[in-house]
């Protein structure tokens, strides 16, 4: 086997020989030839044909791909956007629950729970604030009354004292407005 150039057709060769026999004994040989551009030509359209499929094949993988993406991506756009309400004070902010992925309707569900645990805990939290401010409020103005009222009974000694007292007084009743 082996290939050589043919001066008379112009172009390679690919030649094969095998000795034909009968007995042991041989009679003769045959020898086939073929040029060499048909079997490149043969080899070019099976390398082709094969980087047509593999073009197919990774197409066909891009597009299940990018629609996976999607469908993962949708969900977690929203999640995003629901927890960046939320961060932005907005605790009524809550995410869609998905239908698939079971991971990502997981997620959400947890966020959502989150957020309205952190919604009941701030409005226990107001109440809190809002009744303890009410309560301190009555005790300061009945106490700046009683000052106010000491104002005609102190002596010039007791002036400074008194005037610290209602200075202190203020301040608590800013404390309590600030709450």
């Amino acid at each position: 086997t082996g290939t050589r150039p043919s001066s008379t057709l112009g172009y390679d060769l690919l030649y094969v020989a095998v000795p034909v026999a009968s007995g042991g004994i041989i009679h003769g040989a045959v020898r086939v030839t073929y040029p060499t551009s048909e079997l490149d030509r043969r080899v070019r359209n099976y390398w082709l044909a094969l980087a047509g499929i593999a073009v197919v094949v990774l197409a066909v993988a891009a597009l299940i791909g990018l629609s996976f993406a999607r469908w993962i991506r949708r969900p977690l756009a929203e999640l995003e956007a629901a927890a960046a309400e939320a961060g932005a004070g907005d605790l009524s902010a809550r995410a869609p629950v998905p239908d698939a992925p079971p991971e990502l309707r997981q997620l959400a569900l947890e966020f959502n729970d989150m957020v309205a645990r952190v919604d009941g805990l701030v409005s226990v939290q107001k109440e809190f604030v809002a009744d303890a401010s009410h309560e301190l409020r009555t005790p300061l103005t009945a106490l700046r009354l009683r000052l106010e009222n000491l104002e005609r009974h102190v002596g010039a000694d007791g002036r400074e004292s008194l005037a610290a007292a209602e200075k202190e007084v203020e301040r608590l009743s800013g404390l309590v407005d600030e709450l």
